[in-house]
């Protein structure tokens, strides 16, 4: 698959690209998958420090990377998953980088945040953002399998 079809599927699945004032497909390449509603925003218009912003990045047709943001949960398990499953990119970051047929891993990923708080957990905010982000990894997952079927 070509970038430009990609990301013309991309767009129709996310509802435009994360500047939405970009509508011309080929200037950029950047996806909200959160679940960012009004209410994830404090008094400012700024999102909660808590909340997990995701990211996708369309590389090429049949690669993209996911930017998860530096709130996510962890445990020891999502370290290590994400020390296995990630590579350096943009601004040296590391972000998940996923390939045609590989968006399983996304689902692999979503699992082990879940388990976060099947056992007692020090940080509060978890009992929200676990399941959120399960969530959003799993239907990224979806949209992913969605616009690479052929």
């Amino acid at each position: 698959m070509e970038l430009l079809e990609l990301k013309k599927r991309l767009f129709s699945q996310f509802g435009g690209f994360a500047d939405g004032r970009i509508k011309d497909l080929s200037k950029s390449d950047r996806f909200i998958c959160d679940d960012r509603e009004h209410a994830d925003n404090d008094a400012k218009g700024k999102l909660f420090y808590w909340y997990v912003t995701v990211y996708m990045r369309a590389i090429s047709g049949d690669v993209v990377h996911i930017d998860i943001g530096d709130a996510m949960p962890q445990s020891k398990a999502v370290k290590e998953w994400m020390s296995n499953n990630t590579i350096e990119g943009e601004w040296g970051r590391s972000v998940i980088e996923i390939k045609k047929g590989e968006q399983g891993k996304l689902k692999e990923l979503a699992a082990l945040i879940s388990s976060i708080t099947d056992k007692p957990y020090d940080v509060r905010h978890y009992k929200y953002t676990c399941p959120e982000v399960a969530s959003v990894l799993r239907r990224t997952a979806d949209v992913l399998a969605t616009v690479w079927s052929d």
